[in-house]
């Protein structure tokens, strides 16, 4: 009996059914690197009207108002708020700067730029927005007068509460100084990441390997 190879038809040449299946295989692995998708990251940065919020003068509070929807389908994976060459005017007992997040604020006030409010405490110890928002940490100086670049970085949980507070396109960062914190400037980023398909020219590359594995089956046969 002569012997019967397993045989596809493809014009008028045959491909044994085990280069046939690397074919599919090969095809099947473009459609996926089409489909794939890959994260990019996007970073959104926002400085105050005035950059140093006035030298957190340590006999106010202070509100930095900030307009910014998070991007559709695009995460938060990062944040942070950044002070550069922060020192405190001397080194004393109980000093210590407050932070927090806030989707509400204190009524009244005074408007001192576009973005920015004050609150007189008069030097009061404690957190003036205390009830408002969540506190995201606090900084103490331990340094006469040696200013340093410090920055923040807030926690899975905080940057879960940022997305919410957010949500309607207006947060407030909050600043108690319970001390005079000099300052050089203050910076806050966001970063979010976007599903993205891959770059035309990497599928172009792809597709033409495929198509050249598939001439060479085509020549084998």
């Amino acid at each position: 009996m002569p012997l019967q190879f397993n045989q596809t038809r493809i014009g008028k040449r045959v491909m044994p059914m085990k280069q046939k299946k690397k074919w599919e295989i090969g095809m099947a692995i473009l459609i996926w690197l089409m489909a794939f998708s890959t994260a990019q990251a996007e970073v959104f940065t926002f400085v105050p009207s005035d950059n140093d919020i006035f030298d957190l003068d340590h006999a106010y509070a202070y509100r930095w108002t900030i307009n910014w929807f998070v991007p559709d389908g695009e995460p938060i994976v990062k944040a942070e708020l950044s002070f550069d060459d922060i020192y405190n005017w001397a080194v004393e007992r109980n000093d210590i700067l407050y932070l927090r997040l806030m989707d509400t604020s204190p009524s009244g006030g005074t408007a001192v730029a576009s973005d920015l409010r004050r609150y007189t405490d008069n030097q009061a110890s404690g957190d003036y927005f205390n009830n408002h928002g969540i506190l995201l940490t606090t900084y103490t100086d331990e340094s006469d007068k040696v200013p340093e670049d410090w920055t923040y970085s807030f926690s899975p949980a905080q940057l879960v509460t940022l997305a919410n507070y957010a949500a309607d396109g207006k947060f407030y960062l909050g600043f108690d100084p319970d001390c005079h914190y000099y300052n050089k400037g203050i910076t806050f980023k966001v970063e979010t990441k976007a599903e993205s398909v891959p770059e035309p020219s990497s599928l172009w590359l792809i597709g033409v390997g495929l198509f050249g594995g598939a001439v060479l089956i085509r020549r084998r046969i």
